[in-house]
């Protein structure tokens, strides 16, 4: 049997991710609307390959794989870019409040930084310390806790060793299991 694996780069972030799909004829280069993250929430992805797996060849369990749910329709662009940017506010909002002395040099360089800048290190390092903020104050929002998803997964998979500077890999590695140890006390539940 064979697979047909669709890599979709959500909108605003720098990963791709592996779908299954039952539209027809989806190409390289299209938009689509994807579940993604923890909370399968939706977003618009663009399609960057198409790849046919053997069954015993697959990247990863099938049973594991989300689905496009639909071509994206530029006429609903709107409702679907609001997702995004109310996430950015989210992250924005956090700062405002975050007041701790290493605040200010963040809080100054957030309003003025743009993510496909940043090198992914960096980045993680910035969505860290407003993890370990939100987490500590009981008030874990839906995107950071995607984020905390994704980063863990990717940490134990081995994907962010070339992400992670050798000099703060320890500290980072530490802070974002005991996050998400936080978060999950017992493990991830088995759907």
């Amino acid at each position: 049997m064979k697979y047909t694996f669709y890599l979709v780069t959500p909108l605003g972030k720098k990963k791709s991710y592996y779908y299954f799909s039952d539209i027809k004829d989806l190409a390289v280069g299209e938009k689509v609307i994807i579940p993604f993250g923890y909370y399968n929430e939706t977003m618009i992805g663009t399609i960057i390959k198409v790849d046919s797996f053997d069954e015993d060849r697959v990247p990863h369990p099938p049973e594991k794989i989300k689905k496009i749910e639909k071509r994206f329709d530029d006429s609903e662009a709107s409702s679907y870019l609001i997702l995004y940017s109310d996430a950015q506010d989210d992250f924005k909002t956090w700062m405002s409040h975050y007041s701790s002395p290493t605040a200010s040099t963040a809080h100054s360089f957030l309003y003025d930084y743009d993510e496909d800048q940043l090198l992914e290190g960096e980045r993680l390092n910035l969505i860290l310390c407003a993890m370990k903020w939100e987490i500590e104050n009981n008030c874990l929002s839906e995107w950071l806790h995607d984020e905390l998803y994704l980063y863990y997964e990717q940490l134990v998979n081995g994907e962010l060793d070339d992400v992670i500077y050798s000099k703060e890999r320890a500290e980072v590695e530490r802070d974002l299991v005991a996050c998400f140890n936080r978060v999950y006390p017992d493990g991830l539940e088995q759907d």
